[in-house]
């Protein structure tokens, strides 16, 4: 009798970056500071920094596996690299520890044009104190949560957005309804970045409510009298009668994933 072998199938994702390669890609244009001393003698260089993803989101193991061979660039590449935040990879559904890498490119050239394009060299802070620790607090941990800033004393964050947020063609075209909603890091400077989609309501509109985070400035979280890194989510109801259902939470732990 002939036996029967059976091939189990593995499905198996890598870690992704919050908001994907578009989201990194843009926490690198807003924040990357090109080293003085290297900027000056035109230092380009690629740093390659290898680590682990584990199954939680926290990173662990990390290394330069390739150095852009200038100390400075190395350090700014490491200290971009840890403001990222991560999705684990899976394997058959299943969150587990995975190794990735991690490449980025300095190039003096291409930085002046970045800087053209966002109009500053070096990140303006509203704080005196400002932390480097690249940990996103949670609201138990603060003396005080980030706070939008919308331009006008009598409009909230709500407001803000049923003023701005405008309902999608698509969602409309297919009479799509419900709640979308979206979690993102308020840096020390007050800016986005690690925006990510936690609800996707489809028809453009967890898009659309990013469009519209992204014109606002924040005052960021403080703690022990220091600006620093925290996570907000944002959920919002889209309805044919119009934007509804707002609802704002600040992560209540550290390097909690909703």
């Amino acid at each position: 009798m002939l036996g029967h072998i059976i091939m189990a199938q593995t499905s198996m994702s890598g870690p992704e970056t919050y908001g994907g390669k578009r989201g990194v890609k843009a926490l690198v244009e807003q924040e990357m500071i090109y080293p003085p001393s290297a900027y000056e003698q035109k230092i380009d260089g690629d740093v390659v920094v290898d680590f682990i993803v584990r199954s939680n989101g926290s990173v662990t193991d990390v290394k330069l596996y390739a150095s852009s061979g200038n100390e400075e660039l190395d350090k700014e590449a490491l200290r971009l690299f840890y403001l990222i935040s991560w999705i684990p990879g899976e394997v058959n559904g299943e969150r587990v520890d995975m190794q990735d890498r991690w490449t980025i490119k300095f190039n003096t050239y291409k930085y002046d044009r970045l800087c053209r394009k966002r109009g500053y060299r070096h990140l303006d802070y509203e704080f005196e104190h400002i932390s480097m620790d690249p940990r996103i607090f949670g609201e138990t941990e603060l003396d005080t949560v980030a706070q939008p800033k919308t331009g006008h004393p009598d409009v909230d964050l709500e407001r803000y957005l049923i003023l701005n947020v405008t309902y999608p063609e698509e969602a409309k075209r297919y009479n799509i309804e419900g709640s979308a909603a979206v979690s993102f890091v308020i840096e020390p400077h007050g800016g986005l970045t690690n925006i990510h989609i936690e609800k996707n309501l489809g028809g453009g509109c967890p898009q659309e409510l990013i469009r519209v985070l992204n014109t606002l400035d924040w005052t960021p979280a403080i703690k022990n009298g220091h600006a620093v890194r925290s996570r907000q989510f944002i959920s919002l109801g889209f309805s044919l009668g119009g934007v509804q259902g707002f609802e704002l939470l600040p992560a209540q732990q550290s390097g909690v994933m909703f």
